[in-house]
């Protein structure tokens, strides 16, 4: 049996790379296509007052349609609570970081971490990072409300499943 040529052997290889980038980049994700937070259910975080705790998976069985993204709950209560007032319940800056946002960056984050503050839902590349935010709440609030009001003055990306085990930073103009 003949062994592939070197240069298609580099072809393949190349292609290979090509598709798991685009496979495991947060980027690749960004879109309506899947559910908000990857299909956590965005009740579970507002249900709780344990910070530790990562968020419960919703279903496709409890789904919703709002401001053109699927939004997936854990039970017919949450998804008819979350109809109530969805404006209140999305998370701040789309569920993306919100110390990056303050920094002017969507950047992806962990579901574990997270924090209410003022009733409103502030996620974080992971807890140093959301225990740095909280030091100066306020200036870090105001400068990413700034940032997002300015980068996306009709209401931005919802993350819809940019999770990430380290920082990255998400290029919307690459989609």
């Amino acid at each position: 049996m003949k062994s592939p040529s070197p240069p298609l052997l580099l072809s393949l290889s190349l292609s290979f790379s090509l598709l798991l980038v685009l496979l495991l980049s947060p980027a690749a994700v960004v879109g309506k296509g899947n559910p908000v937070l990857g299909g956590y259910d965005i009740m579970s975080y507002w249900k709780t007052d344990d910070n530790n705790t990562v968020g419960t998976m919703g279903t496709s069985e409890f789904s919703t349609t709002y401001d053109g993204y699927e939004w997936y709950f854990t039970n017919e209560f949450n998804h008819d609570y979350f109809l109530l007032e969805p404006a209140d319940l999305v998370p701040s800056y789309g569920g993306y970081c919100a110390y990056a946002a303050a920094k002017g960056e969507l950047v992806c984050v962990q579901p574990g971490s997270w924090y209410l503050v003022n009733q409103r839902l502030f996620f974080f590349s992971g807890p140093d990072t959301g225990l740095k935010w909280l030091k100066e709440v306020k200036e870090y609030i105001q400068d990413g409300d700034e940032w997002w009001s300015k980068t996306y003055p009709k209401g931005g990306p919802l993350n819809n499943g940019t999770f990430c085990p380290d920082r990255k930073v998400i290029n919307l103009a690459d989609n």
